[in-house]
């Protein structure tokens, strides 16, 4: 999955569509300018940890703060902000559920300060990291990623506070679908990240928590070399999301040996990036 996303429908902007180039009109004379492309700027806050946060309204509910993260594939809301939204119901809030997710959802409209698209597709998930930052930096309820960025040509003013979007024509792929599949897919018992690198690690069977923890580092090996420590919890690798054997070992097997590739990891509740070089072998 490294980085496609997303499914989309129009764009909207105080009841006028918001866009590029649009087909001519039999009635329009021939050769007639088409508009050009709308750049709109909505409000961004940057945190104590440098997360930009930005506000979102689901089928006009809200506004909730999402993260603004490019590394992220998915779009995705709290199971507290999807029960405001109409998404879910009181009895399926208090339900468990599978690593946290309760389903993808088409919300009528998802709203970024002025920029507003309809029938959005979005995960409803409680992702542990979200819930932590939130200790820190006050309610936030998930993220903002691929699946509504790619969308615009973005601009970040850190000194202004504010992020500048201009749509694009680029047609994201949707792949939420099968990210969903692949998370509820059973995965062979594989441990041993292996062939065509040797990354120096063993993993945890998946459990309850996103991510697959790290069990065994091995002395002198790629994952020493690059400062991974045992209990550290393996989020994504080389932009591919880790929940299970079966996808940490598809991620792996992307990269060859000598091939720089960046891991996420969740050390002591805290995200870090960790940047690995895995080696050649048997």
């Amino acid at each position: 999955m490294r980085r496609h996303f997303g499914v989309w429908a129009a764009v909207v902007l105080a009841g006028g569509l918001l866009g590029g180039a649009r087909p001519s009109c039999a009635d329009e004379p021939p050769g007639k300018p088409v508009a050009a492309p709308v750049a709109v700027s909505v409000p961004m806050e940057l945190t104590r940890t440098r997360h930009a946060l930005v506000s979102v309204k689901v089928n006009g509910a809200g506004p909730f703060r999402l993260v603004f993260d490019t590394g992220s594939p998915l779009t995705f809301i709290s199971g507290r902000a999807a029960l405001k939204a109409g998404l879910i119901t009181p009895e399926r809030a208090k339900q468990p559920s599978f690593f946290g997710m309760r389903g993808q959802f088409a919300v009528k409209t998802l709203a970024v300060g002025a920029v507003e698209l309809g029938n959005f597709n979005l995960l409803v998930m409680d992702h542990p990291v979200i819930d932590v930052l939130s200790r820190y930096e006050g309610e936030i309820d998930g993220i903002i990623g691929y699946s509504f960025f790619s969308r615009y040509r973005t601009v970040l003013d850190y000194e202004a506070g504010k992020m500048t979007l201009t749509p694009v024509d680029y047609q994201p792929q949707d792949v939420m679908s099968g990210l969903v599949t692949r998370l509820f897919t059973a995965a062979p018992q594989r441990k041993v990240l292996g062939s065509p690198a040797l990354w120096g690690l063993e993993v945890d069977r998946p459990d309850d928590h996103p991510g697959m923890r790290i069990t065994r580092i091995y002395p002198g090996g790629a994952a020493a070399a690059a400062g991974l420590k045992v209990g550290d919890r393996i989020t994504t690798l080389d932009g591919w999301w880790t929940d299970s054997l079966e996808d940490l070992h598809q991620a792996a097997g992307q990269v060859a040996p000598g091939q720089l590739a960046e891991l996420r990891v969740v050390r002591r509740g805290k995200e870090l990036a960790v940047r690995v070089r895995p080696r050649g072998g048997l």
